[in-house]
């Protein structure tokens, strides 16, 4: 993911866009603007020093004071420009790379052929109690109203029902998404979670067998948590992970009837 900087011109002119509209809740116009302005720019610098700190890493974590992310239209903002998730006082940047932006898309395809009555939405904020989140890909019962897609921090973005993770096997990338599950099922114990993880290798996996059968077969349940990935980690309805290992020709079906193929997956990475 790459980010953008803005001169001083550009910057004003992106905030009277962010924050020309009238708070919805409390009419307080100009004010807030200027402060969200301010927190704003604060915001970017700690940002962009830590970004060029770490690289490497594929979630960044930068703990900033309470006050630069009260004003629903600073985050708001925040979102448009990084892709980013707030936790208390915590903004967590995430650096997807080519192979999870594309399983995302993919697993969002197959989930639209199969109910394409549902709504399914890659990376979308949504508002789970006071934080603000993003599941790699969601699926909606129903449908969040046109201010929720539009302004969704300012106007609460529910969750969705059924929350994926796609994330690579080493940390921080691996715990802030399971983490991320294990507090949202605290305030939505009903959602439904799938985790992704795939092997940071430079290595690709390895190519189908040349004999291969007409249908997928449903996967065998791992004993104990894969060491290695690729495997993904089903959530069971008292939120037991439930582990398989991925190899060709192989599918899991979720509670609400999604088929996972796990040859869609193994395709991006081989």
């Amino acid at each position: 993911m790459s980010t953008q900087t803005f001169n001083s011109s550009e910057q004003v002119l992106l905030f009277s866009l962010c924050f020309g509209q009238e708070d919805p809740f409390n009419n307080i116009q100009c004010t807030n603007s200027l402060r969200g302005l301010g927190e704003q720019t604060k915001i970017e610098e700690s940002v962009q020093e830590n970004l060029n700190l770490n690289l490497d890493q594929d979630v960044i974590k930068i703990t900033l004071p309470a006050s630069q992310l009260s004003n629903v239209n600073t985050c708001e903002a925040i979102h448009n420009i990084y892709d980013a998730e707030i936790i208390g006082n915590d903004l967590f940047i995430m650096l997807d790379g080519v192979y999870k932006e594309e399983i995302h898309r993919r697993l969002c395809n197959s989930f639209e052929a199969q109910a394409p009555h549902l709504c399914m939405y890659i990376n979308t904020i949504c508002m789970v109690g006071g934080h603000q989140l993003r599941p790699d890909v969601g699926v909606w019962f129903q449908t969040p109203t046109h201010l929720q897609k539009r302004s969704p921090v300012i106007y609460r973005c529910p969750p969705p029902d059924v929350w994926i993770e796609v994330y690579y096997n080493r940390n921080p990338d691996r715990s802030h998404a399971v983490d991320k599950i294990d507090l949202v099922h605290t305030i939505h114990p009903n959602i439904e979670f799938l985790g992704i993880a795939l092997p940071f290798s430079e290595v690709p996996f390895h190519l189908p067998p040349d004999q291969r059968p007409g249908n997928t077969a449903h996967a065998n349940v791992a004993l104990t948590q894969p060491s290695r990935a690729p495997y993904m980690v089903h959530w069971d309805i008292n939120h037991n992970p439930i582990y398989y290992r991925m190899d060709w020709d192989r599918h899991i079906t979720l509670r609400c009837g999604f088929i996972v193929d796990f040859n869609m997956v193994l395709n991006e990475l081989c």
